[in-house]
């Protein structure tokens, strides 16, 4: 009998908001887990596709509740109109690069699932902040490069990620999550838009590793040496960082 996997909730590709929504990732446990911004196949949690190099991080059952209400609360406030001056201001831009926008939404819904992991507001704001230019900066990228995806590719994907949920171990737990959105419909309506800007950033990731074990694998035969699985990682974050700093991101005063 197959063993079933446990769902598992990442922290790197957890979710994606706002804006595109911030959306929830999630991925078995003998899955690759890299990223955020991703590599790998993923429930943006990781994979070889969208390649983050982030670590996954096993969350309770309260914790998934309260990420539930977080992403809820989130949905609500970018499917029905801005109902006060103070939700006006949360959708204001944060920064403004070249051709990528982080929204202070993003941030605001990114800092709380951080923070759910025990670390200060000023950390969980800080990591909140880089993880945001890195996401946006991929997916202008992305673009760029040609990688889109088309509602069926992403209906698929959301097809594949309920079937992972259901077989899971801990399935009651994501269930928990889902239950704090006004129907599990409202939670895959969510999660659509959160997928329909990461597939595309996924599938980018996922072509830059690709090309960099291909090179790397055949240096290592040129030069007798092996590869490191750990080269990657660090080529990845190289990558980030100079689409970032290509950004040039202005502070939105």
């Amino acid at each position: 009998m197959k063993k079933k996997a446990k769902v598992i909730v990442s922290i790197a590709i957890v979710f994606i908001l706002i804006c595109t929504l911030g959306g929830v990732v999630f991925a078995t446990s003998n899955s690759k887990s890299n990223n955020k911004s991703g590599s790998t196949s993923n429930s943006r949690s990781n994979n070889a596709s969208e390649s983050t190099s982030n670590s996954e991080s096993n969350i309770t059952s309260n914790q998934m509740a309260d990420l539930g209400k977080i992403l809820s609360n989130a949905w609500k406030k970018t499917s029905h109109p801005i109902a006060s001056k103070s939700d006006s201001k949360n959708q204001k831009n944060y920064a403004v690069g070249k051709n990528a926008v982080v929204g202070n939404q993003d941030i605001e819904i990114d800092t709380k699932f951080y923070k759910l992991n025990g670390i200060s507001e000023s950390e969980a704001r800080s990591k909140a902040i880089k993880y945001e230019e890195q996401r946006q900066a991929l997916y202008q990228a992305a673009i760029a490069n040609g990688y889109s995806v088309t509602d069926k590719e992403v209906k698929d994907y959301l097809e594949t990620l309920k079937a992972t949920i259901n077989s899971a171990t801990n399935k009651d737990d994501v269930k928990s999550l889902i239950s704090q959105f006004d129907s599990e419909d409202d939670y895959w309506k969510f999660e659509f838009k959160v997928y329909k800007k990461d597939l595309p950033i996924q599938k980018y990731v996922h072509s830059l590793e690709e090309k960099f074990n291909k090179k790397s694998s055949t240096d290592s035969l040129q030069s007798g040496g092996s590869s490191d699985n750990g080269e990657w990682t660090t080529q990845y974050e190289k990558i980030k960082k100079d689409l970032v700093k290509e950004q040039k991101y202005k502070m939105v005063k």
